[in-house]
Parts: structure tokens; C-alpha cells; sequence
């Protein structure tokens, strides 16, 4: 069971409550003649419960110390995010989706001072044991991060358990795309596919699937489309459209090629015999993408259409974001300015564009260089036949 029950200064006690796990206690005076306590559990060995014991009772002295809240992780959570108004209403979905993924489950149910580092490191080794990658631990500490930082300053905890953790380590891998030939052949052979005119949308824009899938016919006009909203998760498998972008950059007018616009005609006089089909339970949105009844597509149903689609066309599935970096990929293969494919994708900032494709600029200022070594060469050579004639 460990020690016994120890008291530091006759101010402070450490009870055993089980394997690694104790009750600190700390004296905060008395009130109407009751001895008042603030109690802590605290996970981790004897020598380091009496060091966070010592913590606390220096911050009584020092007159820093914070009375446990009575209000559990999960409550202060959702308050905190519908207090939130720095972001957006898509980010808070986002927020509370990862949230309710991968932390209440673990952590939600403690008292916001019962979240020690040692039980937010447990959850982080607990997502990678899931699978989840450093990614998504890291932005899950992102999140959870700012929640304690609201709370530390109003007091309701006496330090950030996050700012005490090590994260996985993060990598980059290359993004997956589909070369131009592949992209050929899957065009090729899904003209019959529904969402043909979504494969190519996607693929000769570089939008995002969750922008493509919100668009409207109201929103193109001409050859141009503005991105001006965007497909959610409520986190429980729900889909809405919110009416603002991921970011600022990301609500922006891009020009559509002649085959896409091409494909949206073909596209739409199919959407029009649906709509004659169904008559009066056609949901009317003005949606290009939507089912046969007019509603929202389903994100993950489209993801799957998507890989059924690469393997009906003989390639390796790859996931449906691949089309947004073949896109980007392409155009800077062929000489693109990063400038303007950083515009056209919605990026925040060049620097995000060049993050991404870092691996693909290379290349391109390789065979620039190659290019140049070529006509170097070729210069030369023809300099050394003008003298060997010159000469001769």
C-alpha cells in the first residue's frame, strides 16, 4: 500500500489511496470553527506526492494557492468552448470533436485539479497505443492546452498540467497523390460515375473535398467559383454546411478550367432529371453535390465512392484528400508560381504552401537545374564548333 499517512508541518498530510495514488491534504485555517481542508489525489511515487504536497503548501504561504473546483474536466470544457469567441463555429465543432474522441473518455469525468501531467502524458501514450498519429496528438494537446490555459486564469486551477508533457515526436510524410497519368485514366473511366464531375472538380482546383461538397450553383458564375462555406462534423457523424471557411485566406474566387466547367454542365442535367424524379421531395438547397433527394452528401460515403472509383480504374486507392494535394502537386511540377498556388488552395500563408509541397519544389529547382547544366552544355558545345570551324 506504500507509506502511511505522513503530515509535513502539521499543515499538510499524504494518505495512501492505493497503488501509487494518494489523498494530499493541505490546512486552509478554520471557519465557523471547522478545520478547513483542500484536498488532491496525486498519482505517481511517495517522494514526489511530498514534493507536490511542499508545492502546495508553499502557494498557501505565498498566498497562490487555488482551492480545488468542484467542476469536472468535461463540464469546464464545454463551457470554455462555448464561451469562445476568438474562433470560429466551425473550429469549435472541431474542438469539441477531438474532445469527445480522444479525451473525455480518459480525463472528462476528473475535477479540473485532479488532471496532474502524469494523467495528460497517460492519455497522449494511451492515442498513439489507438494508433492516432503525432498529428492528432499534438493538436488534441493543442486544444486541450488552451482549455487549461482559460482556466489557470480564472483561477480555477493553480498551473497548466499540459505545459509539463512530452509529445510524440512529429514528421511530415510525403502527401499522397495520383500522378497526371493516373489521373488520366481514373477521369477516363468513371465518366458514368454520379461524381464524376466531383473527381474532376477536385482534382483541377485543388479545393478542399469538405469546400467542393458545400458549393452551390449560386456560386459559380461564368468560369469562376467562390469558396465561401464549408462541409462539418458535429463530431458524432452528422454533416451540415457552416457558411464560413476554414480560415480567412480559405474564403476566396478561384477559375474554373474548361473541362471542369464542362463536367458541371454534364453534371447538372443529370441533377435536373433527379430533381423531375423526385418532385416535390427534392430538398431544393441549390447544392451541385447532394443525394438523390436534394440533402447533403455524406462525407464518408464519398470517400468510399472515391476509392471504389481509383480501384475501378485499376489503381492503388488512396484517400479522397489526395486529390487536393495531386492538384497542388502538378502545378508546381509544371512550373507554377508558389505564390499563386498557395491562393488558389486557401492557404493562410506562402509558408504553409511551401511546408507541405517542400518535397516537390525541390524536385522542380532540380530539374531546373538539371536545365540549366543542359543548356550550359549545349552552349558550350556550339561555342566549340564555331572555333573548331573557324579554325579548320
Amino acid at each position: 500500500m506504500g507509506q502511511p499517512m505522513k503530515q509535513i508541518r502539521s499543515r499538510g498530510q499524504i494518505i495512501p489511496r492505493g497503488e501509487r495514488k494518494w489523498l494530499l491534504r493541505v490546512f486552509l485555517g478554520r471557519e465557523n470553527g471547522k478545520r478547513n481542508y483542500s484536498s488532491r489525489v496525486f498519482e505517481g511515487t511517495y517522494k514526489q506526492a511530498e514534493t507536490e504536497l511542499t508545492g502546495m503548501l508553499r502557494e498557501t504561504d505565498t498566498q497562490t494557492f487555488v482551492a480545488p473546483t468542484a467542476q469536472t474536466l468535461e463540464q469546464f470544457a464545454r463551457e470554455w468552448l462555448t464561451s469562445k469567441t476568438d474562433i470560429s463555429e466551425r473550429t469549435k465543432v472541431d474542438y469539441e470533436a477531438r474532445l469527445v474522441q480522444c479525451v473525455f473518455a480518459t480525463l472528462g469525468a476528473l475535477r479540473l485539479s485532479d488532471v496532474t501531467p502524469q494523467a495528460v502524458q497517460k492519455l497522449y501514450a494511451g492515442l498513439e497505443a489507438r494508433g492516432l498519429s503525432p498529428r492528432t496528438v499534438h493538436y488534441v494537446h493543442a486544444v486541450l492546452r488552451q482549455a487549461f490555459r482559460r482556466a489557470l486564469e480564472w483561477h480555477l486551477v493553480a498551473r497548466n498540467p499540459c505545459d509539463a508533457v512530452t509529445l510524440p515526436r512529429k514528421s511530415r510524410p510525403k502527401p499522397s497523390v495520383l500522378s497526371p497519368a493516373e489521373v488520366g485514366k481514373l477521369l477516363g473511366s468513371s465518366q458514368d460515375d454520379p461524381l464524376h464531375a466531383l473527381w474532376v472538380l477536385l482534382l483541377l482546383t485543388g479545393l478542399r473535398p469538405q469546400e467542393a461538397l458545400a458549393v452551390k450553383w449560386s456560386d459559380i458564375e461564368q468560369q469562376w467559383l467562390r469558396v465561401q462555406r464549408a462541409l462539418v462534423n458535429d463530431g458524432h457523424g452528422h454533416y451540415s454546411l457552416q457558411d464560413e471557411t476554414k480560415t480567412d485566406a480559405s474564403s476566396r474566387t478561384i477559375g474554373l478550367p474548361k473541362a471542369v466547367l464542362e463536367a458541371l454542365q454534364v453534371h447538372r442535367k443529370r441533377q435536373a432529371a433527379q430533381m423531375l424524379l423526385a418532385g416535390k421531395a427534392y430538398e431544393r438547397q441549390g447544392l451541385v453535390f447532394a443525394t438523390e433527394k436534394g440533402t447533403i452528401l455524406d462525407y464518408s460515403s464519398v470517400a468510399r465512392r472515391w476509392k471504389a472509383a481509383q480501384k475501378a480504374a485499376g489503381l492503388t486507392p488512396k484517400r479522397l484528400y489526395s486529390t487536393r494535394h495531386t492538384h497542388a502537386t502538378i502545378m508546381l511540377a509544371a512550373g507554377a508560381d508558389l505564390k499563386w498556388i498557395s491562393s488558389r488552395l486557401g492557404h493562410s500563408s506562402i509558408t504553409t504552401t511551401a511546408t507541405h509541397y517542400a518535397h516537390v519544389t525541390k524536385e522542380v529547382h532540380q530539374q531546373m537545374a538539371d536545365l540549366a547544366d543542359r543548356t550550359l552544355e549545349q552552349a558550350r558545345a556550339s561555342l566549340d564548333a564555331t572555333k573548331e570551324a573557324a579554325n579548320g
